[in-house]
């Protein structure tokens, strides 16, 4: 799942930022977090979103450590 959030800069001009929010199982708690995805990555994250890839390769894609 991702969303979009304008950001202001400085109050003058406003970009998109992508987010990636995700929950992992880790021992015996859920934990909920979000990820920031580049522009360049979007597309390729919103089709493996779409097909249900595992969230942990939709994660190291965007760089993200998991264990």
């Amino acid at each position: 799942m991702h969303y979009c959030e304008k950001q202001t800069r400085s109050g003058k001009k406003s970009y998109e930022q992508y987010y990636y929010h995700y929950e992992l199982e880790v021992g015996k708690k859920r934990v909920k977090r979000s990820a920031y995805i580049p522009k360049d990555k979007l597309d390729v994250v919103e089709e493996w979103d779409r097909k249900k890839l595992d969230v942990v390769l939709i994660l190291q894609y965007l760089g993200k450590v998991t264990d």
